[in-house]
């Protein structure tokens, strides 16, 4: 299930803006919608998350949350209710409840693999980097073909100023799915921030080849642009990533294509 491609974050570096891309759901769920390995599960506890899941979908965040609480309450121990749970608590910007529901879901599931990756999920956006990091790489050994994982432990690893170890991982998220252009936008800022900006160029041209109406990759490929002094091209870049609806570029714009 598609549940959301991406939210972005917009740092400040050397006084131009770039974004960098989180996953949470692209390429794998965000949240379980399938009952499987619950034996007996309660007609209720299934009817109501279920319901929720539905809910979940819809943006209705609050109704999900009651309705996963409803599940739990026939099924204790029903793990993915937990999850699902968490997952609309953070929707909702409740990281708290959030953290706490991923928790409870791996006390009686130590080995879920997406329910890790969601936790490691609210400590980067609590900015509890090293805790986010344990997280994915716990949910990485259990199922090594995440890419979303590495992507993520990479933003985390970047936060902490550890480039090479992001450009390592965003590496790895793009030996696992070729057309992850998240990835490669984020490789591109890793590689900027080690100057190397024939990299970073390169990455940012990948991820628009792969979808030419990603206008973060534009945006920040103009950056690099500037820097190395190609203007006139940049300000096309910036033009374009406006053209589809990035507003931060025009910052950009403004400041040197004037």
């Amino acid at each position: 299930m598609n549940w959301s491609r991406f939210y972005f974050i917009t740092i400040l570096l050397c006084s131009v803006n770039l974004c960098y891309t989180q996953v949470t759901g692209r390429h794998q769920h965000m949240f379980d919608d399938a009952i499987q390995g619950y034996q007996g599960l309660n007609e209720q506890a299934e009817l109501f998350f279920s319901r929720g899941n539905e809910a979940l979908k819809k943006g209705s965040y609050y109704e999900a949350i009651d309705d996963f609480t409803l599940a739990i309450g026939f099924e204790p121990e029903f793990a993915k209710a937990y999850n699902n749970r968490g997952v609309a608590k953070r929707k909702s910007n409740d990281r708290e409840g959030a953290l706490s529901d991923f928790s409870e879901a791996l006390k009686i599931d130590p080995n879920y693999a997406e329910c890790l990756n969601n936790r490691g999920n609210v400590k980067l956006d609590m900015k509890d980097f090293t805790g986010a990091i344990e997280d994915y790489s716990l949910s990485i050994s259990i199922d090594p073909k995440q890419e979303e994982a590495y992507n993520n432990r990479g933003l985390s690893r970047m936060s902490l100023r550890d480039y090479q170890g992001a450009i390592n991982d965003f590496s790895l998220a793009i030996e696992i799915n070729r057309k992850f252009v998240d990835a490669y936008n984020n490789r591109g800022l890793a590689r900027y921030s080690l100057k190397d900006y024939v990299g970073a160029l390169n990455d940012f041209t990948l991820a628009i080849d792969i979808d030419p109406q990603f206008s973060m990759a534009y945006s920040n490929r103009g950056v690099v642009k500037v820097k190395v002094g190609q203007k006139d091209s940049a300000c096309s870049d910036f033009s374009r990533a406006i053209r589809l609806g990035n507003m931060g570029a025009m910052d950009n714009k403004r400041k040197y294509c004037n």
